[in-house]
């Protein structure tokens, strides 16, 4: 059995076959086969062929959002901005006002 899974992967499909992290998967599933050795394949490479008449194939493409988690000794936060919000209201710099001029 092979199986093949990628976490956090990059994944493009311009409409000529989807790429992972930059390499096309037909190519990635042909070398996890041993069908496909760089750019040895097919009938005179001499690599063993592939063939199934009962066989379970299985693909999952499912886009996941890209996250970000800021733990501190302050708190925690989902974003930057969130965590820039919070400690500007905590530090804000202390503006002194001569004496009589309130």
């Amino acid at each position: 059995m092979v199986k093949i899974h990628f976490t956090n992967a990059q994944a493009k499909d311009y409409g000529y076959g989807i790429e992972v992290n930059g390499k096309r998967l037909n190519n990635i599933i042909s070398q996890a086969l041993g069908t496909r050795v760089g750019d040895n394949y097919g009938y005179s490479s001499n690599l063993p062929n592939f063939e199934s008449n009962c066989c379970n194939i299985t693909v999952i493409i499912d886009p996941q959002p890209s996250t970000v988690s800021i733990e501190t000794a302050g708190g925690d936060y989902s974003s930057v901005e969130e965590m820039e919000e919070e400690l500007n209201g905590k530090y804000q710099p202390k503006v002194e006002t001569p004496a009589g001029e309130e």
